[in-house]
């Protein structure tokens, strides 16, 4: 059982967090029985996708008439041996902030992973009624002014808006519970690299 166990293939990939614009992006690798991989990497919209879908990501759910065409490259495993483990971080050639959808692939096996380079830090509090969010430049500490904020709880977006000069945006709203909602920021120009980041639950 055991020898029949090393002799299957194995590969996932991970990433453990966002990544800065000075920051060389990392994924996380582990395989066994694999010599290489195939990458892939899409760049994204991460905003229009999460206006279209209020919040419900998910990364195959993402056609490729969304997303720019795809740059590829080949990830040997360094020091391969049949039927060793090998565990790893290797750099990704991600250039700027963005988000980024980034395949690996061997034979069968196919994995995918959201990557995400980004300055842009939020601090978020929500009530029933009301969303405050705090929008700052995580490298320098300043407030990040006019970037958009977009509030949702998996359906069509409940509140919007942009910060301040203070970085603060406050959305109210009526109806509906703000309470569990997801938050979304973005800070750019329209149809240049955003640098955004995701709340996922903000009670």
């Amino acid at each position: 059982y055991r020898i029949a166990e090393k002799r299957v293939q194995e590969h996932t990939i991970a990433v453990q967090r966002t990544w800065h614009t000075g920051e060389k992006p990392l994924l996380h690798v582990r395989t066994r029985n694999v010599e290489g991989m195939t990458m892939k990497a899409w760049k994204i919209n991460l905003a229009d996708y999460f206006r279209a879908r209020g919040g419900s990501f998910s990364i195959e759910d993402v056609t490729v008439e969304i997303v720019e065409s795809a740059s590829r490259w080949t990830d040997l495993v360094p020091g391969y041996a049949a039927y060793k483990v090998v565990e790893r971080d290797t750099e990704l050639p991600l250039a700027g902030p963005g988000a980024w959808i980034v395949e690996a692939s061997e034979a069968e096996f196919r994995s995918k992973v959201l990557v995400i380079v980004s300055d842009l830090g939020v601090v978020t509090k929500m009530t029933p009624s009301q969303a405050f969010v705090f929008a700052a430049d995580q490298r320098t500490g300043k407030p990040y002014p006019n970037a958009d904020v977009i509030v949702a709880t998996g359906g069509a977006p409940l509140a919007a808006g942009k910060t301040g000069a203070d970085g603060v945006c406050v959305l109210s709203r009526a109806e509906g519970d703000l309470s569990g909602a997801y938050t979304f920021v973005s800070a750019g120009a329209a149809g240049s690299p955003q640098h955004v980041a995701f709340v996922g639950s903000t009670e």
